[in-house]
């Protein structure tokens, strides 16, 4: 692995460690809990959720399994809430249904399923609640396979340097 690749894996870990940090953070700028990760659009958090949620698109475009994820989550942002509500609300659900599909399908993704099903007890509590919980565990899920991936690149690389 080349250190073009290592620099990405640390810029893709800052987006996930954005990701978790994100929801928290709308609400410190906002200074308010609102209803929904959506309302934080009407905020100043605004460029926070938007930055947050391309960059987020962007890594996962490339990711197995999760291309369709990353587009919805584009379009479901690039849709405004306040002139498109039915299409956003549409896209969001889409968005996170189809994250069950890659953590079904790909091997690594098994253990987090069932935490990302039973996130649905947090809907009780409130969309927010929930939305906050599904992107907890899928930034976890990519973190952990991020981490794992530098964990055995730098083994590698060291194994090679001590051929030397």
């Amino acid at each position: 692995m080349n250190k073009d690749e290592i620099y990405w894996d640390y810029i893709k870990l800052g987006v996930v460690i954005l990701s978790i940090l994100s929801p928290f953070l709308y609400m410190v700028i906002a200074q308010e809990l609102l209803p929904s990760l959506t309302s934080y659009w009407r905020t100043p958090a605004q460029p926070l959720f938007v930055i947050t949620n391309a960059s987020v698109s962007y890594f996962l475009f490339n990711v197995k399994g999760w291309r369709a994820s990353s587009v919805l989550l584009l379009l479901l942002t690039a849709f405004s809430i306040d002139y498109f509500p039915i299409t956003h609300n549409v896209l969001a659900v889409f968005f996170f249904l189809c994250n069950l599909y890659p953590m079904l399908t790909i091997k690594r993704g098994r253990n987090y399923i069932f935490p990302y099903l039973g996130i649905s007890v947090f809907g009780v509590f409130g969309i927010l609640w929930y939305e906050i919980a599904a992107i907890l565990v899928v930034s976890f899920y990519h973190g952990s396979i991020l981490l794992t991936k530098i964990k055995i690149e730098r083994e590698r690389s060291s194994k090679i340097g001590n051929q030397d």
